[in-house]
């Protein structure tokens, strides 16, 4: 449902298009990467962390999950991108970049789940 475009140009990451990203999302947002060139022997991963937090998610096709940990509650989520080519034994990394989550509605709240009246009903 949520969709990151972020472009990686030799180690710079930058942000190319952002939804907004809410608290309490689970399974629902990707980020999607665009690689220059140089990128193509490495095998990719992405570094996402909040609260002193780092997950390290696999890319696969240019893309990947934003855990659900770091969207549980707002703040900031510091993001970058690790590159390893073990055949001539390198590693690369880019800068990190930041995307904010902003409070989300909450889907803990309490009541009846059921039946709610519609407005004309009231």
């Amino acid at each position: 449902m949520l969709r990151i475009t972020l472009e990686v140009n030799k180690n710079r990451l930058s942000v190319r298009n952002l939804d907004f990203v809410t608290s309490g999302c689970v399974n629902s947002a990707t980020c999607v990467f665009m690689f220059g060139d140089e990128w193509e022997p490495y095998q990719k991963t992405a570094a996402f962390a909040c609260d002193g937090v780092t997950y390290h998610v696999s890319i696969h096709d240019n893309a990947c999950m934003l855990p659900n940990a770091v969207m549980q509650h707002r703040g900031e989520v510091s993001v970058g991108v690790i590159g390893i080519d073990t055949a001539n034994d390198k590693t690369v990394t880019t800068n990190n970049v930041r995307l904010r989550v902003i409070d989300g509605a909450d889907k803990d709240g309490t009541g009846d789940p059921g039946y709610t009246p519609t407005f004309m009903e009231e």
